[in-house]
């Protein structure tokens, strides 16, 4: 049975999409587990490095993101920029404060 994501301003079927099989999220979950535990060896300043030019990818292809969520999610084209520019903001603030963040957190445990 295909899964369906419908406009829920429309009711318009954006796209289906085919259920994995047990072994194949599984498969998922290990790749994902994997690529974890490399992220986890990424250096600090490598990780915000990354984390910026993901701001700026956010920024540069804001048009498309919009159109994404407004049919994802029902989001006006109006109010679409305003997402995208908080999620590019919230890159930006993780990729200068992490460290300090989970510093902080690691030392109060």
């Amino acid at each position: 049975m295909a899964m369906k994501s419908i406009n829920p301003a429309t009711g318009e079927v954006i796209r289906e999409f085919i259920e994995l099989t047990e072994n194949e999220i599984d498969q998922k979950i290990n790749q994902a587990f994997l690529v974890q535990k490399e992220w986890k060896q990424t250096s600090f300043d490598d990780r915000k490095s990354l984390v910026l030019k993901l701001a700026k990818y956010l920024r540069d292809h804001k048009d498309e993101f919009v159109k994404m969520k407004s049919l994802e999610i029902g989001k006006t084209i109006s109010t679409g920029p305003l997402v995208v520019e908080k999620c590019a903001t919230l890159c930006e603030y993780y990729a200068e404060n992490a460290e300090k963040i989970l510093f902080k957190s690691n030392s109060i445990s």
